[in-house]
């Protein structure tokens, strides 16, 4: 039981797998706000977790997506017609 109650009150239980971020961006749009989360792997982004009040959650995990895996030096590259994946992507450009 003992076991049991420390599995289920640990971080990675509660809130999925558990990822350390090294870099954080924020930026506020005409369709909502982000907060963009990243976790570096030499110079491409390892993992890309997006939180946002935007209605267009599939743009925006769309970007989240696109991300995973861009050069840091290379992230206008990362390419999209949709102007709210086009704005994340900039706006990471802008402050890395």
């Amino acid at each position: 039981v003992i076991q049991r109650r420390a599995f289920y009150a640990g971080d990675e239980w509660r809130f999925g797998r558990w990822r350390e971020f090294k870099a954080t961006v924020d930026g506020s749009f005409a369709w909502g706000s982000v907060e963009v989360s990243l976790s570096m792997d030499g110079q491409s982004i390892a993992d890309c977790d997006i939180a946002t009040d935007a209605l267009d959650t599939d743009a925006v995990a769309r970007a989240a997506r696109l991300l995973r895996g861009a050069s840091i030096g290379n992230i206008a590259a990362v390419g999209d017609d949709n102007p709210i994946v086009a704005d994340i992507v900039n706006l990471i450009n802008s402050k890395i």
